[in-house]
């Protein structure tokens, strides 16, 4: 510690401590996930832990001063929150005092309980406990809890690192800020290794985590065979009178076999927490992004009359063989097609999976969407023999439909782009700052890129933003907007995922530039791009996605879109 005297208030000497909280682990955290699902709800979740951890101090009225994030909101279905904050006392007990709220209010709201204690009452509605109570305790067993307790255990989830620095007699602003953070990173690289013992059949997802399961009692059985039948189980909810998961939240044939922490990020929306702020509100699946052009031009095209009555002959007959389990996707899952249906949020309905042939075969209907392939007594085909039949000649005759010159749509196509944004050094933009009233700018205009990424990729594009937190942009987008050559000109300037990056970028030099000082650099991002057929597995183009923005960072020196 420096000496104790920083700054004066009425003549008094007044010392400042800078606190830094760090939450993590971030990427493994958020990106360990097969479904787009799996990928939206775990930064939700991450941003909503840090909400409660900032808010918990701020209730506490002990003189925090934030100033990253100065300000902060996460009230709709994006994670704005960046994974830290940074807030200024003038009392070191203080400082202190607001380590341990930090950790209270994770705790709370995560809400595992102590290993040692499992009758310790919970406070409140808390995620874990939600979970476990709506989704798992029907199918438990004494094991299954032994499990759940030591995987949620916040202690080994997270990694939440805190370093208090004292300001020394006359330092500059900026270098005590740099000498925090140099100090935190420092406290990072001393992280304590905590063992943890994990046996048997591992989760499908990670790998890392022994998958939850039920009583071991058939020794002829593999502990595979074994935990596929606690999923099975719990899936269908075989016994039990509540009605069984879709298949598009958990496969009722057994392949998924979570861990509790996988458990908790795919059915977080359960909890009330997550009610009280995401009602009716859905995440699209790759398929559905891959698609959104397409259904774009299905809301927007003008059929000429003469093909009118075709035209509702063919799309009711693609809708009638589209009911039921094909239509159970929120139409609140791409904002941008939401606002353009204008009463016709059926077609929001059908997941992209429903504008491919290869959909419509029995064996994927059943394991995909729960349909009976099961033929009844005297029956010749079973229903998900049926409507794969349907659905074939359905699709067929909307894509035969579609490619007359009068409406001339382009066919659906099976690949998305993945995008990943994150600001150039942005060590050297912290080096403008020269007081707290400029740090606190600074956090405003990165708050206010994030609310613009938000509009930029989900209001001006049919795209959807998995978060923005500061300079840190993932987004899932169709490759290209279907605009008709003559309302090109018209229809603005986002054609296409490149238009989309461009508009980003611009956007984020806007916001930054004013807080930097005239003699620094132009403040620049980088951009990594991964185009991706929608079958292809989400871990794979995630980890591309990531390589691609480091490749923009490492091999062209930044300010480049690889």
């Amino acid at each position: 510690m420096g000496e104790r005297i920083s700054r004066k208030v009425g003549g008094d000497a007044v010392n400042e401590y800078m606190l830094i909280f760090s939450l993590g682990p971030v990427q493994p955290f958020i990106e360990q996930a097969r479904k787009t699902r799996d990928l939206w709800l775990g930064s939700y979740l991450f941003s909503l832990l840090m909400e409660a951890v900032m808010e918990e101090v701020k209730s506490a009225n002990i003189g925090a001063n934030f100033v990253f994030p100065s300000v902060w909101e996460n009230k709709g279905p994006i994670s704005n929150l960046p994974s830290k904050y940074i807030a200024i006392f003038d009392d070191l007990d203080e400082a202190k005092q607001a380590t341990e709220l930090s950790q209270r209010g994770l705790k709370k709201l995560w809400g595992a309980r102590e290993a040692a204690d499992q009758e310790r009452p919970i406070e409140g509605h808390t995620i874990c406990e939600d979970v476990w109570n709506t989704i798992v305790k029907d199918f438990a067993a004494p094991e299954t809890r032994s499990i759940w307790d030591k995987q949620v255990d916040p202690d080994k989830v997270f990694e939440s690192f805190w370093v208090i620095v004292e300001r020394r007699p006359g330092e500059p602003y900026f270098d005590w800020l740099q000498r925090s953070e140099t100090v935190l990173n420092a406290r990072k690289r001393l992280n304590t290794f905590q063992r943890q013992d994990e046996y048997g059949e591992k989760s499908t997802i990670s790998g890392e985590r022994q998958a939850l399961y039920g009583t071991l009692e058939r020794s002829d059985k593999s502990l595979r065979q074994q935990a596929r039948e606690f999923w099975i189980k719990l899936a269908t909810r075989t016994e039990t009178k509540e009605s069984s998961l879709s298949p598009k939240d958990l496969s009722h044939d057994g392949s998924e076999r979570l861990d509790a922490v996988e458990t908790v990020k795919r059915f977080a929306i359960v909890s009330e927490p997550f009610k009280e702020r995401l009602q009716n509100v859905g995440f699209p699946s790759t398929s559905t992004i891959a698609t959104a052009s397409f259904v774009e031009r299905l809301l927007t095209t003008s059929v000429p009359q003469e093909l009118y009555a075709e035209w509702n002959r063919t799309v009711k007959a693609w809708r009638n063989a589209t009911t039921n389990q094909l239509a159970r996707m929120s139409p609140n899952t791409i904002p941008y097609l939401k606002a353009r249906a204008e009463g016709r949020e059926w077609l929001l309905r059908r997941d992209g999976d429903c504008f491919f042939q290869e959909t419509f075969r029995s064996r994927y209907l059943e394991k995909e969407y729960g349909i009976s392939n099961i033929k009844r007594e005297g029956e010749r085909e079973s229903q998900a023999e049926q409507l794969a039949r349907s659905g074939r000649n359905a699709l067929h005759d909307l894509i035969t439909l579609i490619t007359d010159p009068a409406i001339n749509i382009r066919h659906p196509t099976p690949y998305y782009a993945t995008l990943k944004m994150d600001g150039d050094q942005m060590g050297s933009l912290f080096r403008a700052i020269d007081d707290q009233k400029k740090h606190t700018n600074l956090s405003q205009a990165l708050s206010d890129f994030a609310s613009k990424a938000r509009t930029i990729i989900e209001d001006s594009y049919p795209g959807r933003l998995v978060y923005a937190g500061g300079d840190d942009v993932l987004a899932l987008a169709p490759l290209a907007r279907d605009i008709p050559e003559a309302a090109r000109q018209q229809a603005g300037p986002l054609h296409t995922v490149l238009n989309l990056v461009g508009l980003l970028q611009q956007q984020y030099r806007i916001q930054i530039q004013n807080n930097l000082r005239p003699d620094q650099s132009e403040a620049t991002a980088r951009i990594g791009i991964v185009i991706a057929h929608h079958y292809t597995p989400l871990s794979t183009v995630l980890r591309a996605t990531r390589e691609a923005e480091k490749l923009a960072k490492d091999r062209y020196n930044r300010n480049a879109l690889v």
